[in-house]
């Protein structure tokens, strides 16, 4: 969607469009987004790129057919809201779902539904939390099919690295200083199970064997370390300060609480 002069007057210095880039860009990616945020390099002209014009183009069809087949109308759209937390962050909504609370963004691309739904989830996350929205689904057309909807979800720890990486490149922005790239992000539904026992690819494999081994076999020893721990501290008068036995002293402290270690552990 083409952006008016007052829409593009409302955006802040980082757009959700940006964010994708931002989690999840390559060194190359990173650090062009990043000259053209800071006003090194001027935006990149899109008029001649196929995929982006395709894009603006269909935007409006797709939503449109959807909203019919939905029955009632998808509203906000192209409404600029600013993130409650990150005063430099603005997003462009495509269209709200007043009847679910849901944000939706119209996609139209040539690649999968799963490198969609990991590439643009960090820029739904926060369309949705611009709008205080109860959650965001990606409306998909591949390869020019019938869009269908891709409701995107994440966790805490996701939601909190999303923040944090946007944040650090702001920082950058503001000293000036090119940002480094960060490993992968993948939102939960994307996280991959390896079986150390028949998949020999990852180059950490022989190291996490060995510890994992070792976890497993001090386990027990461990469980009966805490326990031995916590009884004796029940077992602490009230009066009692300190505890003295050979190398191991159990102290309280002025709130009460009783520590165990050993001098040995110094």
């Amino acid at each position: 969607m083409a952006l008016t002069k007052e829409q593009l007057a409302k955006r802040g210095e980082i757009g959700a469009s940006d964010v994708p880039t931002i989690v999840n860009g390559t060194a190359e990616q990173l650090n062009s987004k990043w000259r053209q945020l800071v006003g090194l390099d001027p935006p990149p002209d899109l008029s001649e790129v196929w995929a982006v014009q395709q894009g603006t183009y269909m935007e409006p069809f797709v939503l449109d057919w959807h909203a019919r087949k939905l029955g009632y109308p998808l509203e906000e759209r192209g409404e600029v809201l600013r993130h409650p937390a990150l005063d430099y962050l603005t997003c462009t909504l495509d269209a709200y779902d007043q009847v679910r609370g849901f944000v939706i963004d119209a996609k139209c691309t040539a690649w999968s539904i799963d490198w969609a739904r990991q590439f643009y989830t960090p820029q739904l996350l926060i369309q949705a939390e611009c709008r205080a929205a109860a959650g965001a689904i990606m409306l998909i057309s591949v390869g020019g099919r019938e869009p269908e909807e891709v409701e995107i979800e994440w966790d805490d720890t996701y939601h909190r690295e999303v923040l944090q990486r946007i944040s650090s490149f702001k920082l950058c922005m503001e000293t000036m200083t090119e940002p480094s790239p960060m490993p992968k992000l993948a939102p939960p539904e994307k996280w991959r199970t390896i079986d150390l026992v028949t998949d020999e690819t990852p180059n950490w494999r022989d190291e996490m064997i060995c510890e994992l081994l070792t976890w497993g076999n001090t386990r027990d020893a461990a469980k009966a370390h805490a326990a031995a721990a916590d009884a004796a501290k029940k077992l602490v008068p009230m009066d009692v300060g300190k505890i003295l036995c050979d190398d191991i002293i159990i102290k309280r402290n002025k709130k009460g609480f009783l520590a165990i270690r050993s001098t040995g552990d110094e």
